[in-house]
C-alpha cells in the first residue's frame, strides 16, 4: 500500500456509489431506526452471537426501523469457507429475518466489508489529512520488542507514538522508498467519558486507549475504521452488541468526531456467563445454534430463551413468541447483570413451547408428525402403524418430551414388544395374583362383541374393580399389574390411557404374549 485514494478520486471508481448514495447523511435525521448485525464469519452462530442479532430484530420491529446483516471479513486469516451461509441459515431457523444484507440486497451495500476497501481507504486519507490520524512506519519487529520492554517494566502495551513526530519530509521520503505502513488514529487527549444507554457515562481508561490502527499495511481496515465508516454510511441509529466491546467504544467515538459525524446510541448487552461464572465462549460446543437445533431444541423456545438473557419485560412473564416478544421489547429492559446460561430452563421452555405447538399448530404438528413416522417406520419395520396411531401415541406421552429428538423414548412404550424382567415381575406382586388378572382381563377381552372390540376405549377401563375384586386385591396394584403385563414395564404413561391406545386386540395380544415368557407362577415363591 503506497498510496491512498482521495473522495473525489473514488467518484471515478466502482465506489462511488458508496458516495453518492450517502452523500450528507445524517442517520438520525434520515432514519427512526436502523440496526445491524455485524458478524465476523470465524465460525458457527452461537448463544451470544444469536442474542446480539435478536435483541437488533426486537428494536428495529418494535420501532418500525430496519434490520440490517453485514458482514465483517476484514481479518482474513480467520475466516472459514462456508461460515456465512451457515450463520444465515441459523438466523432464518430463529426466526431473525433481516431487511438489507448480503444476499437481500438494499440501498447502503455491498453489505461485506471486503467488497468496500477503497472506501476504507478513501475515509482513512481524509482523517490524516485532517490531521486526525497519521501514516505509522514501525515494524512488526520494533512493536513486538517494545510491547516486550513496557511488559517488563509494568507499563500497558499501548503505542507510544513514535510516528506521530515525524515530519512530513520523513513521511514523503519513506513513501518514496516504498515502505510498508499502517495508519493509526490519534486519540484524542480531551475525550474523558463514553454515553451507553445501559451503563450511562463510561469513564475512558487512558491506558488502553492509545493510537489504534485504522488500516492495516495490506490495505485492509480493522474493525475500528469499518465498523465506524459503515455504521455512519448505512444510517445506523443505534449499535446494539456485546459489553466486551464496550472498551472499544472510546475508539470509535474519536473516529466520528474525527469525521466531524453525529454519534449512534450505543446500546451494550451484559456478557453471557457458564453457570462456574466464567465468560461463555463461542469454542463451547453446546452453545452452537445449529447443534441446539439438531439437539431437538425448538427455535421458539431458544429465541424465548435468549431473549431474556440480560432483558426483562415490563411485567413477569415466562413464555413468549415472537410477535409477543416484538411487542414488549425496548432498550429499558435491558439490564447491566451478566446472565448465566441455564439449560434447566431451556429445558423447560422447550416442553412448554412443544406443548403449545402441538397442540395449536397444525402445519409444524404435521412437520413433526412425518419426521417421527419415518423414524418409526425406521425403527420398527415389521410393524405397520397408521398416522393416526403416532399422533395418538405423542399426545399420550407429550409430557415426557423435552426435545424433538426425545420423540423414540417417550413413546417407545406404544411401539415396543414387551420385555418380561423377573425381577420386576417379583416387585410387583405374586405370579399367582398376576396370573388371576391377567386371566380375568384376557377372558374379558376374548368375550368382547365384535362391535365393542372395534371401539375405544376398550372396557378394561370399566371392569378394573371388578377385576381388581377377582384376584383379591385393590385397583392400584391391579393397574401396576396390567402395566407390567401389557408394557414390562413398571412405570411410564397411564396404563388404562395406553390400552385404550393399543386397543382391545393389541391388548389382548400382549397379554397372551405375557402369558407365554414370563415366568411360570411355580418359578417364583409366593
Amino acid at each position: 500500500m503506497t498510496l491512498l485514494p482521495t473522495r473525489a478520486a473514488l467518484w471515478r471508481t466502482p465506489a462511488s456509489r458508496f458516495l453518492r448514495a450517502t452523500a450528507g447523511l445524517t442517520p438520525a435525521a434520515a432514519y427512526s431506526t436502523r440496526v445491524r448485525f455485524a458478524p465476523s464469519p470465524t465460525g458457527n452462530l452461537h448463544l451470544g452471537g444469536l442474542r446480539t442479532a435478536l435483541f437488533n430484530y426486537l428494536f428495529a420491529r418494535h420501532t418500525g426501523g430496519r434490520f440490517i446483516l453485514r458482514i465483517e471479513d476484514t481479518d482474513q486469516k480467520r475466516l472459514v469457507p462456508g461460515a456465512v451461509n451457515r450463520l444465515v441459515a441459523a438466523l432464518r431457523w430463529a426466526g431473525v429475518t433481516y431487511d438489507e444484507g448480503p444476499d437481500v440486497g438494499g440501498d447502503h451495500g455491498p453489505y461485506v466489508q471486503s467488497a468496500r476497501s477503497e472506501l476504507y481507504q478513501c475515509y482513512a486519507r481524509e482523517l490524516i489529512e485532517r490531521n486526525r490520524a497519521y501514516r505509522c512506519f514501525c515494524t512488526p519487529e520494533r512493536l513486538a520488542q517494545y510491547r516486550t520492554v513496557a511488559a517488563r517494566s509494568g507499563k500497558p502495551p499501548v503505542y507510544d507514538k513514535r510516528c506521530t513526530h515525524l515530519s512530513q519530509r520523513a513521511v514523503e521520503a519513506n513513501l518514496a522508498q516504498g515502505l510498508p505502513y499502517t495508519v493509526r488514529l490519534r486519540f484524542p487527549d480531551d475525550l474523558a467519558t463514553v454515553p451507553d444507554e445501559v451503563y450511562g457515562s463510561v469513564r475512558v481508561n487512558p491506558h488502553v486507549s492509545d493510537d489504534a490502527v485504522l488500516l492495516k499495511s495490506d490495505g485492509l481496515p480493522t474493525y475500528h475504521l469499518a465498523n465506524v465508516v459503515d455504521d455512519h454510511l448505512m444510517g445506523i441509529t443505534h449499535v446494539l452488541r456485546g459489553e466486551e466491546w464496550l472498551s472499544s467504544t472510546a475508539k470509535h467515538v474519536a473516529l466520528y468526531r474525527a469525521l466531524g459525524w453525529p454519534l449512534p446510541k450505543f446500546v451494550h448487552l451484559p456478557l453471557l456467563l457458564n453457570a462456574d461464572g466464567s465468560k461463555l465462549s463461542k469454542r463451547t460446543g453446546d452453545t452452537d445454534v445449529a447443534q441446539l437445533s439438531q439437539a431437538g431444541y425448538l427455535p421458539e423456545a431458544v429465541v424465548n430463551y435468549v431473549a431474556q438473557l440480560g432483558w426483562a419485560p415490563a411485567e413477569p412473564q415466562d413464555l413468549f413468541t415472537l410477535d409477543e416478544l416484538v411487542a414488549q421489547f425496548t432498550l429499558t429492559g435491558i439490564n447491566t447483570s451478566n446472565p448465566t446460561v441455564d439449560y434447566t430452563r431451556l429445558d423447560w421452555l422447550n416442553r412448554q413451547h412443544f406443548r403449545r405447538l402441538w397442540a395449536s399448530n397444525p402445519e409444524r404438528r404435521a412437520e413433526y408428525l412425518k419426521a417421527f413416522q419415518q423414524q418409526v417406520t425406521k425403527d420398527f419395520p415389521d410393524r405397520a402403524f397408521s398416522a393416526d396411531y403416532i399422533a395418538r401415541a405423542i399426545d399420550l406421552c407429550k409430557d415426557r418430551i423435552t426435545k424433538t429428538t426425545d420423540f423414540g423414548e417417550a413413546t417407545r412404550v406404544c411401539f415396543a414388544e414387551p420385555q418380561y424382567d423377573p425381577a420386576v415381575s417379583a416387585s410387583i406382586a405374586p405370579p399367582n395374583i398376576q396370573d388371576r388378572v391377567v386371566d380375568e382381563a384376557i377372558r374379558l377381552l376374548s368375550n368382547l362383541p365384535d362391535d365393542l372390540a372395534a371401539e375405544r376405549p376398550i372396557a378394561l377401563r370399566d371392569h378394573l374393580p371388578a377385576m381388581a375384586k377377582h384376584a383379591g386385591i385393590k385397583k392400584p396394584q391391579a393397574m401396576k399389574i396390567m402395566r407390567f403385563a401389557l408394557t414390562g414395564l413398571k412405570t411410564g404413561p397411564g396404563v388404562l390411557d395406553l390400552a385404550d391406545l393399543y386397543g382391545s386386540q393389541e391388548c389382548l395380544r400382549r397379554l397372551e404374549l405375557y402369558k407365554a415368557n414370563a415366568l411360570p407362577s411355580t418359578s417364583v415363591s409366593t
